[in-house]
């Protein structure tokens, strides 16, 4: 199940965070677009102040479509955390992270193109149950 952003600035400004909240919806995601003016420049992309439960799988793609292939390092889930959480529990191996603001953040470091990219969140398929199927978040792109 994937999530659908509120309605806001189709466009996201380098340098400036967003706040999106996302309900649940099959089949769409938080599409955003980002142009980028400087070619070969390193940039991050990242998922942060998550809440009520919100669990982040972010995609950047080279053009405005959000097709084809993707930039080195995307998608991303969970930053450098592979464990799939999908069915953590207490009891289980791995045990559930904690639920905050940013241990089920996503985050992606590339060097960008002068063109538009498209950046894609939707909710992790590797949620745990203690993640909920709504939730909101920050999107912010920053560059060195």
């Amino acid at each position: 199940m994937e999530f659908s952003a509120d309605a806001g600035p189709p466009a996201l400004v380098v340098g400036r965070p967003e706040s999106y909240t996302l309900y649940a919806s099959p089949g769409v995601s938080a599409t955003i677009t980002v142009t980028f003016l400087a070619t070969a420049a390193s940039h991050t992309v990242k998922t942060f102040n998550l809440t009520n439960g919100a669990d982040t799988f972010l995609e950047v793609f080279p053009n405005a479509t959000c097709t084809g292939q993707q930039v080195t390092g995307s998608p991303d889930d969970n930053g450098t955390d592979t464990n799939d959480y999908s069915r953590c529990g207490t009891k289980a191996n791995p045990p559930c992270p904690a639920n905050n603001d940013t241990n089920l953040a996503s985050s992606i470091t590339f060097t960008a193109t002068a063109r538009d990219h498209c950046i894609r969140v939707s909710r992790s398929p590797q949620s745990p149950p203690s993640a909920g199927f709504y939730g909101a978040f920050d999107l912010q792109v920053t560059s060195p």
